[in-house]
């Protein structure tokens, strides 16, 4: 998780940045992915998205590729899991790191919330 201080600055078509003194000095990272769209943090891991699926284990130094058999358009996590909103549907990465179909097959989900109990979310479809 990034402590208190620490920022992740994703930009369009660019890097991404690391702060770890509250944005007075800015480290490029190196990251299998570029155009971070979102973040999302379950426990000590930070993941980010753009279609494909990044994480990081120590607060955004280094990051590995998430494997996925979806393009990943929206993240937001609830407890031990990290729900993702994809090009066919919602799905959600359980603790023990087993992809799930949480629902809303064969539709591109655009936005998702997670809300106070694990089956409760509001989903987005695109038009």
């Amino acid at each position: 998780m990034l402590a208190l201080g620490q920022f992740l600055l994703a930009n369009e078509y660019g890097p991404l940045w690391r702060s770890a003194d509250t944005g007075t000095n800015w480290t490029q990272i190196t990251c299998p992915i570029y155009d971070i769209r979102c973040f999302a943090i379950v426990g000590n891991t930070v993941y980010a998205a753009n279609g494909g699926l990044v994480r990081s284990l120590d607060s955004g130094a280094t990051w590995s590729v998430v494997p996925t058999t979806f393009s990943v358009l929206s993240l937001t996590s609830h407890g031990t899991n990290l729900f993702a909103a994809a090009s066919d549907g919602l799905h959600y990465l359980d603790s023990g790191g087993i992809w799930h179909d949480a629902g809303f097959a064969g539709k591109e989900c655009m936005l998702i919330y997670a809300f106070d109990t694990l089956r409760r979310w509001y989903e987005g479809e695109s038009a």
